[in-house]
């Protein structure tokens, strides 16, 4: 499953989570969100693929975060 969002205007966001523990850690602005739910990634990083796509369309300056839980 893919799925892709645009919001109106950035909101700051947690850059990783986990469903299990408290809410905090290191806040990003965030207006695009592309969120995946492949089971074959990478431990660190985008999977490569959906990374490339996304730099296309939006420009090389992606940051990246995860959750899970």
């Amino acid at each position: 499953m893919l799925v892709c969002s645009a919001l109106a205007r950035p909101q700051n966001r947690p850059l990783k989570a986990h469903d299990g523990s408290a809410p905090g850690g290191p806040l990003h602005p965030v207006q695009t969100g592309i969120v995946h739910t492949f089971k074959i990634a990478l431990e660190e990083g985008p999977v490569p693929v959906l990374a490339e796509i996304a730099a296309r369309h939006l420009g090389p300056d992606l940051v990246h975060g995860y959750t899970w839980g």
